[in-house]
């Protein structure tokens, strides 16, 4: 790696770190393409240098050798060796701050916005649209108590439906759907379908604590937001709808 290009990584650095503090990166692969977390990127790159060499020039009174930098930059070639040691220490000692003021300023926005709840409005957003569907984020006043999700797959031959209370999820490398984990599971065959005998009856449990569904081998799924209410030692569930 030529020392122009590891100069132009470092200079482009303070606007990934912001963003992979502020962003749920997790579950998403980093893909270095013009999407709009790139675009945001390079944004906050140079908005973040702009207030670096703000704070230098202004506050502290530095000389910026703009020249030099721009000749490193190009690949000019220059004496590389001519520069002092005091002027590399500064330089490390800038793209240190800013690396660290550029996770800081993520994070902390990040924060916030988790704190007080703004991303029920969908352009303070930052994690994968999955998250806000199980969350029922679509709510503006409040959230439901918890999501009941209905899925079709096909064993051996014939379709069920597996139905339970979502407990977690997990994506992918891709942002997508890796697999659900449903408690209170229960399933039947589809040719049992709705006809005079009770919802109840229609269902067998699964046993055990945890099912988990593979969301490649799910057909078709369904979810239903709902309330809980306890009264006395009965807990009651109300469905309701994003508009209510």
């Amino acid at each position: 790696m030529t020392l122009s290009a590891l100069l132009i990584i470092l200079l482009l650095l303070p606007g990934f770190i912001f963003s992979l503090a502020y962003y749920n990166s997790d579950t998403v692969s980093l893909n270095i393409s013009l999407t709009h977390k790139t675009i945001a990127s390079l944004f906050i790159t140079v908005l973040l240098h702009a207030i670096g060499l703000f704070f230098l020039v202004i506050l502290q009174g530095k000389v910026i050798d703009f020249d030099s930098i721009l000749l490193l930059v190009s690949g000019t070639q220059v004496q590389a060796f001519s520069i002092s040691n005091h002027a590399i220490l500064d330089t490390v000692r800038y793209c240190m701050c800013l690396y660290i003021a550029a996770y800081m300023g993520g994070f902390s926005l990040r924060w916030g916005i988790k704190k007080y709840n703004l991303d029920r409005f969908p352009i303070f957003r930052i994690d994968n649209p999955w998250y806000y569907l199980f969350k029922g984020f679509n709510w503006i006043d409040g959230m439901p108590d918890g999501v009941k999700i209905a899925a079709t797959m096909e064993i051996a031959g014939s379709s069920y439906l597996y139905v339970g209370l979502l407990d977690n999820f997990f994506l992918d490398r891709e942002g997508n759907i890796d697999r659900l984990v449903l408690v209170s599971a229960s399933r039947r065959t589809l040719q049992n379908d709705k006809g005079i005998v009770e919802e109840s009856d229609r269902f067998y449990p699964i046993d055990g604590h945890y099912f988990v569904l593979k969301y490649h081998e799910v057909k078709n799924l369904n979810i239903e937001y709902f309330n809980a209410t306890k009264d006395k030692n009965q807990i009651s569930i109300h469905y309701v709808s994003p508009k209510e």
